[in-house]
């Protein structure tokens, strides 16, 4: 006989299925989002699991995800690719579904789309404008300032407020009255005369009274006119009417000097009018008074058949003058002897560099740059000078003073400026004659004592002066002046 017991079966459910894990489930407008995805239990045969989304503007990648028995628990990325549009149509929420998996592994290819997980993104419109000022907060600089939205100079301040909307150091309303853009940095205008208008709205650039519509040279305030249109201004010009006959010339000769067509009487046509012959002395009926090959009107001296040029107007002629530009620098070192503006000027201080004892303008003179080893034509090419007193290291250790003193002998004269940097009882030397101010009579060598000297420390280079100076009468203007004058 068979005895019949209950028997208690326990069936162990394992669950077939996708999990999915948020990586970024809010994305703004164009920004990725994304998940994980492993399986919830590891298959027999690989899985395929189909991925798709209805959602307008996103994309998946992949569009479908296949796990096998070595990888089904390891992280599958789904990257859900947004669109961005200009339209403010608020947030919204995109489901990504799964569908009904493929694989040879019954326990999940039994499965159907609704027994597998779907997952959703919330696509945030970034067409937000939190102050309400008309500009979306992707545009506006200061999203929650109502008065303000632009920086153009990105330092902090609104446009609104800003007095210098892109920081060129000139404000908004300036660069507005000089016609400039207050919002694109630019170099402040030139001001060519320095009257704090700029050149771009300034009627008269050179201050000169003439407007420059009617200036030919309107940022030279030394020239207004060219009446020959030579490319020379008339005040600089000797010959404005380009006739032949200088302006000098024809003043004396009583003819115009703006007029081509009104020219003195020249009866040998030699350039020099006959009254002005008669004159300084040459003859009107010959070209060439002292015969040495140049007509009179172009001869320097028409009355000496050795000479014929004087380039600087100085009286001496070129052949004997040691500077015929009368630049400073002598002929003989001068690659533009007879041009006067044609020179090196390396520091552009107005003195060539054949002349300027500092061609670099860094403080220190060319020899004792060339002694020291530095270029003298380079300002960021500076001696040694431990001290700063003016003197090289280099000059120092030759001299015996100490490089680390400025004042060796403590007399309170630096040593650059001591006639004897080693002797406390001696100082400064104005004028370089070997006496020491202290006892000198005159100290800047002018004549005059100190005691009835304003300036006694001055010196007084007239010759230094006349040579500065540049002259622009011939010998033959200089003799036409002092007749008219008699």
């Amino acid at each position: 006989m068979y005895t019949t017991r209950p028997m208690q079966v326990s069936v162990l459910e394992v669950p077939f299925g996708i999990e999915f894990t948020a990586v970024e489930n809010s994305p703004s407008e164009g920004e990725p989002g994304s998940y994980t995805a492993v399986l919830t239990s590891a298959p027999t045969a690989p899985v395929t699991i189909p991925i798709t989304t209805t959602g307008g503007g996103v994309s998946l990648s992949p569009s479908s995800l296949t796990f096998t028995a070595a990888n089904w628990n390891v992280p599958q990325t789904v990257t859900v690719n947004t669109s961005n549009n200009t339209s403010a149509d608020g947030d919204v929420t995109v489901t990504i579904a799964t569908g009904k998996p493929t694989s040879n592994d019954a326990n999940y290819n039994n499965l159907s789309a609704a027994d597998t997980n779907d997952f959703t993104i919330t696509l945030v419109d970034d067409e937000v404008d939190a102050d309400n000022d008309g500009f979306y907060d992707y545009d506006d600089a200061f999203p929650n300032d109502p008065n303000e939205y632009l920086d153009t100079d990105n330092d902090g301040i609104g446009n609104n407020t800003d007095t210098d909307d892109d920081g060129d150091g000139q404000s908004d309303e300036l660069e507005i009255a000089n016609g400039t853009d207050p919002l694109v940095a630019n170099a402040a205008p030139g001001d060519s005369d320095g009257d704090g208008i700029a050149d771009v709205i300034d009627p008269d650039d050179d201050n000169d009274g003439v407007n420059d519509t009617n200036d030919a040279f309107p940022l030279d305030a030394d020239e207004s006119s060219d009446n020959d249109n030579d490319g020379l201004g008339d005040n600089a010009d000797t010959d404005d009417d380009n006739d032949g006959y200088t302006d000098a010339n024809e003043i004396a000769a009583g003819s115009d000097p703006l007029d081509p067509s009104s020219v003195p009487s020249d009866s040998d046509n030699d350039q020099l009018p006959d009254n002005v012959e008669s004159q300084i002395g040459t003859d009107p009926n010959n070209p060439d008074t002292d015969g040495d090959g140049t007509i009179d009107g172009e001869d320097d001296f028409p009355l000496d058949p050795n000479y014929q040029t004087d380039t600087d107007g100085d009286g001496i002629p070129n052949k004997t003058d040691p500077d015929d530009d009368n630049d400073g620098l002598l002929d003989e070192q001068d690659p533009y002897p007879l041009d006067p503006s044609n020179q090196p000027d390396t520091d552009g201080d107005g003195l060539n560099d054949g002349i300027d004892p500092d061609d670099d303008n860094d403080g220190f003179t060319d020899a004792q740059e060339e002694d020291a080893g530095t270029d003298p034509l380079d300002a960021t090419s500076v001696p040694g000078d431990r001290d700063n007193d003016g003197l090289t290291d280099v000059e120092e250790d030759s001299i015996g003073t100490d490089p680390n003193n400025p004042d060796t002998d403590g007399d309170g004269v630096s040593d650059k400026n001591d006639s004897d940097p080693l002797n406390p009882n001696v100082g400064l030397d104005t004028d370089g004659d070997g006496i020491p101010d202290a006892t000198d009579p005159d100290d800047d060598n002018d004549g005059v004592r100190d005691e009835n000297d304003a300036l006694p420390s001055l010196i007084l280079m007239s010759l230094l002066i006349m040579t500065e100076m540049v002259l622009e009468t011939t010998p033959i203007q200089m003799m036409i002046t002092t007749v008219m004058m008699m």
